[in-house]
């Protein structure tokens, strides 16, 4: 049976990464899920040796007790690499330091390894972000306004149109990413 997150003892869902459940097959335990995220930056290198990839995750996640229940693999929003989630489940309790490390070593981004466990450091409470494109820039008012000097013009060079186009689609992608973080946090 769930438990919610005030028989957690009030900690965020975020903190603990994890549904406590009591497991048929471990009655004498608690049974921990966790999702551990990992930024994959470049789609070649990885399809190269996904295979093993996941082999080496199973085993990774087996040495800390952890047997790995389904790997989610969708491509990041620039295009260029992935976003993994990896559901796992174990009757271990696992520290937020303890997952940051096991996502680094499941060969997570340098950089976000390195910002969660500033946040952590810090107690920020929903430290394990993946990198989200900035959906508001101090650049977006320039672009805005050179995208207007250039529709008052009478002609358009290809070049001033292309530069409409590329604005164009990325405000489209971020409304699209923000209309899905909303519909994510609808479903919470």
């Amino acid at each position: 049976m769930e438990r919610t997150l005030r028989q957690l003892g009030g900690k965020s869902a975020e903190y603990c990464q994890m549904i406590l459940t009591k497991s048929p097959s471990h009655t004498a335990g608690v049974y921990m899920k966790y999702v551990f995220k990992i930024d994959k930056d470049r789609k070649i290198v990885f399809d190269a040796f996904k295979e093993d990839w996941i082999k080496t995750t199973k085993l990774i996640l087996s040495s800390f007790g952890l047997n790995v229940t389904d790997i989610i693999i969708k491509e990041s929003p620039s295009k260029r690499g992935y976003h993994i989630w990896v559901h796992a489940e174990g009757e271990v309790q696992l520290e937020p330091k303890d997952i940051a490390k096991i996502q680094y070593l499941l060969g997570d981004d340098e950089t976000r390894s390195y910002l969660a466990l500033l946040r952590i450091e810090r107690g920020v409470v929903h430290w394990n972000k993946m990198f989200d494109k900035i959906i508001w820039k101090r650049e977006d008012d320039y672009q805005l306004n050179k995208c207007k000097d250039i529709l008052s013009k009478e002609n358009i060079t290809e070049e001033e149109r292309k530069y409409i186009i590329d604005y164009l689609e990325t405000l489209f992608a971020s409304l699209e990413e923000l209309k899905n973080k909303i519909k994510e946090l609808s479903e919470l």
